[in-house]
């Protein structure tokens, strides 16, 4: 009886894990060849996907963990059926910071928190490891440019003061 509770668990479970798409497998095949992402990581933390609006959906994808920074990244699935495979799946580029770089653009988003009722992504990045230090921000998706814009940026970039107020980047 709990071997057949424990492969029925298991079968249930393995049915609700989301695979990559063949253009997102062979990528992140790459990613892990150059060391970028750590093999194992998506299929073991889980794909996250949400629906943004009609036609487009938010895959957030599992790269690697730093010092308490998991790395996602983040691509929209543009619903196409013109295309050969019926869709499109397009990287997403996030206004960032860090301290020894300034503001840049960069494909991974850091601890994402996906809000559905404000079709919002937040990302939180601990310089150091460190909870009261580094950058946050939040990105709200626009249909209209097929993207999600900057609303928020912040950096902290004194870890030695937990009582720092956070700097506003962005707006």
């Amino acid at each position: 009886m709990v071997i057949f509770f424990f492969l029925f668990f298991h079968a249930a479970w393995a049915e609700d894990k989301i695979s990559l798409p063949p253009t997102l497998a062979i990528a992140q095949e790459l990613l892990v060849a150059q060391g970028i992402c750590q093999p194992g990581f998506a299929e073991d933390v889980g794909i996250q996907v949400e629906p943004l609006s009609r036609g487009y959906e938010l895959w957030l994808v599992p790269c690697a963990h730093w010092a308490r920074n998991p790395a996602w990244l983040a691509y929209v699935k543009i619903n196409q059926p013109s295309l050969p495979l019926g869709y499109l799946m397009k990287p997403i580029f996030f206004v960032s910071y860090a301290t020894h770089e300034g503001l840049f653009a960069n494909n991974v988003i850091h601890s994402p928190q996906w809000d559905a009722s404000t079709h919002t992504l937040h990302s939180r990045y601990y310089r150091n490891g460190i909870e009261f230090c580094g950058s946050m921000g939040k990105y709200e998706w626009n249909e209209g440019l097929q993207n999600f814009q900057a609303r928020d940026l912040r950096k902290q970039d004194d870890c030695t003061n937990p009582q720092a107020n956070w700097e506003k980047l962005i707006p």
